[in-house]
């Protein structure tokens, strides 16, 4: 369709390809290994249970504020806004538009002052904070639409599928593995035009140097590693090996380290004791002891806080200190988020490693241009 379809075709692409995955899945089916019963990739709970019509506050709440959680928001609205500029530009960059310049600075500025505004308005509408979409980037560079009516247009479906729950339910049906086929495919795309931007590709001073390949080779080896093993610093695991008891004990920064309170346990001091003359007996109950006539001591038992997380229940700590909790969530969300750790070390090796190197190869460039003249 890319190769060889009309303008309307390639425009509509990505959208076809979903709705054609969507059919797919819709009149395909499975056959539950348990029950033997044969079920469809698709069906209409979803549907069925939105209401016909919601708007804004259709939940209440007290406002409140979290101290553990204000560090990690904080470095998340940090690392999100290093995103929406490294969005903003591959978007000019897919449009055909200047990724330098006052022209492309001021579209950087613009789209994080609309992240920002978007954010705070979300929230107030009992909805999670929003940034950029990377997706899109994707799509502009396969439909090469990249006008503001297309922009306006897709404003106006997201408020009619937020509105009307219904269609927004039909969507939301969707299943996972179709997203997932056509997101990847989009993912691709922003990684490219990712490169590209990288790499200068047909600008002034095209090619990337060495200090930026070592900063790209640091961010994004560090960063796929963690992807490959996101609970490295934390020692977690899945909720069915008692993932929250290794978060608990083991680690980097185990969460025991952040615990004011812990849990108790009974502990046995002295066991009981039943004395008949010279014979003392620790396994007789008191009953027995008595009918034979002999001197019953009960034990002896203290409460003694449990650090290990006993019984493997998950709950091991009754109050955590706050200001050291936000600061070890901090830290192991950093360490724990692929892009998290990724952006921080790129903005830190950006920060420590020299332009000299750079500075002088950009110096010589004019002095061979010159000398290409001269001769």
């Amino acid at each position: 369709m890319q190769a060889i379809g009309s303008p309307f075709l390639k425009n509509c692409s990505v959208a076809l390809a979903l709705f054609f995955g969507f059919f797919v899945a819709g009149i395909s089916s499975y056959k539950d290994p348990v029950s033997g019963d044969s079920l469809g990739y698709v069906n209409d709970l979803k549907i069925e249970e939105a209401d016909v019509f919601t708007f804004l506050w259709t939940t209440t709440f007290k406002i409140g504020f979290y101290p553990p959680a204000f560090v990690p928001l904080v470095m998340a609205f940090v690392v999100t806004s290093v995103e929406t500029v490294g969005d903003i530009q591959a978007s000019c960059e897919v449009s055909g538009l200047s990724i330098t310049g006052p022209d492309a600075e001021s579209r950087v500025q613009g789209g994080l002052l609309a992240d920002g505004l978007n954010s705070i308005l979300a929230v107030l509408m009992t909805s999670p904070p929003n940034t950029t979409f990377s997706q899109n980037n994707g799509v502009i560079a396969l439909t090469r639409c990249a006008s503001r009516a297309a922009g306006i247009a897709c404003c106006m479906w997201l408020l009619l599928f937020g509105c009307f729950a219904k269609f927004g339910a039909v969507i939301a049906s969707v299943p996972d593995c179709v997203l997932g086929g056509m997101t990847t495919f989009l993912f691709s795309n922003v990684m490219v035009s990712g490169i590209s931007i990288l790499s200068g590709a047909g600008g002034p001073g095209s090619g990337v140097s060495r200090r930026s390949r070592f900063i790209m080779a640091v961010a994004l080896g560090v960063g796929l590693g963690v992807t490959a093993m996101p609970t490295w610093a934390e020692g977690g695991g899945v909720a069915a090996f008692h993932g929250a008891n290794l978060k608990h004990t083991i680690g980097l920064w185990p969460a025991r380290d952040v615990c004011e309170v812990f849990p108790t346990t009974t502990v046995e001091v002295s066991p009981a004791t039943c004395v008949v003359s010279t014979y003392t007996s620790t396994t007789m109950s008191e009953t027995d002891c008595a009918g034979v006539g002999g001197t019953f001591t009960a034990a002896v038992t203290e409460a003694v806080e449990t650090k290990s997380c006993a019984n493997k229940n998950g709950l091991c700590c009754l109050k955590y200190n706050y200001s050291k909790k936000m600061w070890r969530d901090t830290v192991i969300i950093m360490l724990k988020t692929p892009y998290c750790i990724g952006t921080l070390l790129a903005l830190l090796l950006h920060l420590v490693l020299p332009l000299e190197e750079e500075a002088a190869e950009a110096s010589q460039e004019p002095k061979a241009k010159d000398m290409e003249v001269v001769l």
